[in-house]
């Protein structure tokens, strides 16, 4: 399959598991719109690249639990 990227549009909050075993999901912009990265948001995807626009406030200690991203930009 194709390694997927996703920009989220018009959200607050990435609610909790919302993209768990996404093993699809290569890249991910969180954009200044979205304050709140819940519990276990991106667990055991396949993040490599993720970017956060703007000032999210909030990011649970495990949203990203399992991945390894070889890049992040804040």
């Amino acid at each position: 399959m194709d390694k997927i990227k996703v920009a989220i549009v018009g959200y607050g909050n990435v609610g909790k598991y919302a993209f768990e075993g996404c093993t699809n999901l290569h890249s991910i912009t969180i954009p200044a719109n979205v304050w709140n990265v819940s519990d276990y948001a991106f667990k055991d995807s396949g993040l490599t690249e993720i970017t956060f626009k703007g000032s999210t406030t909030a990011v649970a200690a495990n949203a990203f639990d399992g991945i390894n991203p070889s890049m992040l930009t804040i």
